[in-house]
């Protein structure tokens, strides 16, 4: 995960300065993300759930769906938002393009009517589908990695409360030397 970040942190070390224009989106709730604000000298916009986030969610409940409520809080305003999306893990990357947003000028208000609008843009990232019988299928098929595996099964806990429920997971191939300790994370979490 560190040889990620710091390969990572190559694309903020790339910005442009503040001064030019540079704006470094930076998650707050992810130490080594968090840390690529020492590498660049670009405006540093930090987003997450961390009190100290520039942009954050704060208030954050899910429906049985395991869609995700929450008050957008920037420096302008807070206003609701209503995901549409499945996962809590979607916070984080609507927060992301509330900065984006923020950056090209839109209003909290418009920000957070957008994020509750938008729908997925790729298949097999966790597509929801309802089939005969009662029976609910999360396909979540696109690209695996410890952490999207553990939002799938999270979600898989909330839409499947009180219901059976089967995992069919992929390997998680692109690794390299972390793929077996990734495979045991995700098989300890099935007691979770």
């Amino acid at each position: 995960m560190q040889a990620i970040a710091t390969a990572k942190s190559e694309l903020v070390q790339a910005l442009p300065s503040a001064a030019d224009g540079g704006v470094a989106i930076l998650n707050a709730d992810d130490p080594l993300v968090a840390a690529m604000a020492q590498v660049t000298s670009a405006e540093v916009v930090t987003v997450g759930r961390a009190p100290g986030a520039l942009i954050r969610a704060d208030a954050l409940t899910q429906d049985d769906a395991d869609r995700a409520q929450f008050t957008l809080v920037t420096p302008e305003g807070s206003a609701p938002v209503a995901l549409a999306v499945v996962g809590a893990h979607q916070v984080g990357n609507a927060l992301t393009a509330a900065a984006v947003g923020r950056a090209v000028g839109m209003t909290t208000e418009q920000i957070a009517a957008a994020l509750s609008t938008a729908t997925a843009a790729s298949r097999w990232r966790m597509e929801v589908t309802e089939l005969a019988g009662g029976i609910t299928l999360i396909n979540d098929a696109y690209n695996a990695n410890p952490h999207s595996m553990k939002a799938a099964l999270r979600s898989l806990s909330i839409i499947g409360r009180g219901r059976r429920c089967w995992a069919v997971l992929g390997e998680m191939a692109e690794l390299g030397p972390e793929t077996n300790s990734a495979h045991a994370f995700v098989w300890a979490l099935r007691s979770a």
